[in-house]
């Protein structure tokens, strides 16, 4: 059944798992308000699926590449400003991996509040605390330009106290996301696991390109991606085939480990700085 824009959010978030949306292309925001801690909820078990014409009668018609793009968008208040934007665009909480978000372009998050509205502008993955975590599939998503004051502007995905983030991230772009602290596109946090019950945060990165993002601060890491473990805390993560081009940060360019273990396979390097 066709809904509207408007409607869309609150639909989504009162969803259960089995429940799956076609969104057609166009730009969609959490509220109609200006309240920043508004965002698209997206329960476990959820699929959630843009890039659509409308006239699709199948999945398999749809063409991301060709199709006007879906957007999800903080940007909630004064257009063309951003002081203003929902905090994070997109909520997932301690999801399961058959929850999905595929077809999908993320933009304008800014997460410059206090915690945990200072990590993961695009994205904030919640699978703290429990060791089934937080775990869906991202594919074929854009993130553009979103912010985070602290960590993880395009994604933050939060495995710390003992907990789980291990999401399968494929066929996505990253491209202008700013981290003021460390890991502009991505932040892998697996901390504070207690030195009892390690944290197994084991994100997959597969095919995606990461392109112009930045960690400013001083003492920033990983101008693409930041992968921080401390206190029993470990990050296992895989990068197949991957690209990174032109990120920044005052160390580790393209990707920093910090105080956890750390996998990596198949990347690609290119012009960065």
């Amino acid at each position: 059944n066709a809904l509207s824009a408007i409607e869309f959010p609150n639909i989504l978030r009162n969803s259960v798992a089995g429940d799956t949306f076609w969104v057609a292309g166009g730009t969609y925001l959490p509220t109609q308000s200006t309240s920043r801690d508004s965002s698209f909820n997206i329960p476990s078990g959820v699929k959630v699926y843009g890039g659509f014409l409308g006239t699709e009668t199948s999945l398999s018609q749809r063409s991301v590449v060709n199709n006007p793009a879906t957007i999800f968008s903080g940007n909630i208040g004064v257009q063309n400003t951003n002081f203003d934007n929902s905090y994070h665009v997109i909520i997932f909480s301690y999801v399961d991996s058959t929850t999905r978000l595929d077809g999908i372009t993320v933009s304008d998050g800014q997460a410059d509040g206090s915690s945990p509205y200072n990590s993961g502008g695009g994205i904030y993955n919640n699978g703290s605390t429990q060791t089934s975590g937080s775990n869906p599939i991202i594919d074929s998503c854009n993130f553009i330009n979103n912010l985070a004051n602290s960590n993880g502007g395009g994604i933050y995905n939060n495995g710390t106290n003992s907990g789980n983030c291990s999401p399968i991230i494929s066929n996505c772009i990253f491209n202008n996301n700013i981290s003021n602290g460390s890991g502009g596109a991505l932040f892998n946090d697996g901390s504070l696991g207690n030195n009892l019950i390690n944290t197994n945060n084991s994100p997959q990165i597969i095919n995606c390109k990461f392109i112009g993002n930045s960690a400013n601060s001083l003492g920033g890491y990983g101008g693409a991606i930041c992968n921080y473990g401390q206190q029993g805390g470990i990050i296992n993560s895989n990068y197949i085939n991957c690209l990174f081009v032109n990120n920044s940060s005052w160390c580790a360019a393209a990707f920093s480990v910090a105080f956890g273990s750390f996998f990596t396979t198949g990347y690609n390097f290119s012009s960065f700085i």
